[in-house]
C-alpha cells in the first residue's frame, strides 16, 4: 500500500534527493511546499519536476528583506494553509533549523518524521544543524512560529537519507539511510579529461586578500568550464567559458557536460566536492584561517578530494 507525504523543499539540490525519497519511501501521494529566497533557474526547474506529479503544491518565492524577520513572517502567511495537521503518513524534510518548516512538520500529529541530505551543513559538527545552537535570533523566530528547538525535532525524526552515512550526520548511525544520487565519471581510463572549476559566492566567505590568494593557487589548474553558483555575483578571472546550467544542479551539468570525458574539478569547499563520485579526482582550496577549515579540510580528506591549505 502507497504513503502519502508532505514534502518539505527549500534547495535544489533538496528537490533532486526528494525524487529518491519519495521512490525509497513507497509513496504514493504527496503534497509540496518549496520555499525560495532565489527564484532561480535550478528553483523553477525542479520544483516543475516536483510539483508535476504532486497533489496539491506551493511555490513560496520570498524577496530578501532588509529585516530577516520580515521575511520569515511573509513566508509564514504565504504558508498559512498549510500550517496544519493534513494527515499524511510522512513528513519530508531536510532543513532543520528552517522555522517554518519545523513548525509545519510538528503540526503533522500522526506522520512520521523522515529527513534527508542538504548540502555540507549535515556534516559539520559546528553547523547549527548538528549543534543545534542557533542564537537569540534563531531561537525567537522558532518560538514566534511555533518550532520545536532542532535538538527536539532531531529526537523526532525516524530516519534520515544521506549521500555520504560515512562522514556522519545530524541522527545517530543507526537512523542513517544510504541514499545513492549516482554522480560518477563512468569515462574509460584513456578518455580524454574535461576539468570543471566549481564557482562559490566567494565575496560573501573570502576577504580580497584571501580572495587574491586563492585565484593565483586556482590558476595553477588547467581548467576548460567555469561553473557558477546561484549565489555568485563576482566570478573569478579564469579566462575560460561558463557553463551555462539550464536549470540544473552542477552535479548533473557536469555530468552532461563531459560526454564520455574523464572529470576533474577544482573549486572550494562545498557539497559538490563531496557529492562526486570518488573516481573523479578533485581538488579543494582552502583558506586556512577561514572559521571551521580544518573541520572542513577534514571531511573533504574523507571523501577522497584532494586538499590544498593556503
Amino acid at each position: 500500500m502507497s504513503k502519502t507525504a508532505l514534502m518539505l523543499i527549500r534547495t535544489p539540490l533538496q528537490a533532486y534527493l526528494a525524487k529518491r525519497v519519495l521512490r525509497q519511501e513507497g509513496v504514493g501521494v504527496y503534497d509540496l511546499i518549496y520555499v525560495t529566497h532565489n527564484d532561480g533557474p535550478e528553483d523553477r526547474h525542479y520544483f516543475v519536476k516536483l510539483s508535476s506529479e504532486a497533489r496539491h503544491h506551493l511555490y513560496c518565492h520570498v524577496r530578501p528583506h532588509r529585516y530577516d524577520i520580515l521575511n520569515h513572517v511573509h513566508m509564514a502567511w504565504r504558508a498559512r494553509h498549510w500550517r496544519r495537521d493534513l494527515k499524511h503518513d510522512l513528513t519530508l524534510m531536510a532543513s532543520v533549523d528552517n522555522p517554518l518548516f519545523s513548525a509545519i512538520a510538528t503540526r503533522q500529529r500522526q506522520a512520521t518524521l523522515v529527513t534527508f541530505d542538504d548540502g555540507t551543513a549535515n556534516y559539520l559538527r559546528t553547523d547549527p544543524y548538528r549543534s543545534g545552537k542557533l542564537g537569540l535570533r534563531g531561537t525567537f523566530y522558532r518560538w514566534c512560529l511555533g518550532a520545536p528547538v532542532i535538538q527536539q525535532l532531531k529526537q523526532n525524526i525516524a530516519r534520515h537519507y544521506s549521500l555520504h552515512p560515512e562522514l556522519g550526520n545530524i541522527v545517530p548511525k543507526e537512523k542513517l539511510v544510504t541514499i545513492t544520487a549516482g554522480f560518477q565519471s563512468g569515462a574509460a581510463p584513456d578518455a580524454p579529461e574535461a576539468s570543471f572549476f566549481i564557482g562559490q559566492p566567494f565575496e560573501e566567505i573570502l576577504t580580497p586578500e584571501e580572495l587574491r590568494a586563492f585565484l593565483s593557487r586556482v590558476r595553477q589548474f588547467p581548467v576548460d568550464f567555469y561553473i557558477r553558483h546561484p549565489r555568485e555575483t563576482k566570478p573569478l578571472a579564469l579566462g575560460v567559458p561558463f557553463l551555462e546550467k539550464q536549470g540544473l544542479i552542477a552535479e548533473e551539468v557536469i555530468e552532461q557536460a563531459a560526454h564520455g570525458h574523464r572529470i576533474r574539478l577544482v573549486g572550494g569547499f562545498s557539497s559538490v566536492m563531496l557529492n562526486m563520485g570518488r573516481d573523479i579526482p578533485r581538488t579543494v582550496i582552502l583558506n586556512g584561517a577561514m572559521k571551521g577549515g580544518a573541520m572542513m579540510e577534514q571531511l573533504a580528506r574523507d571523501a577522497g578530494c584532494q586538499v590544498i591549505v593556503l
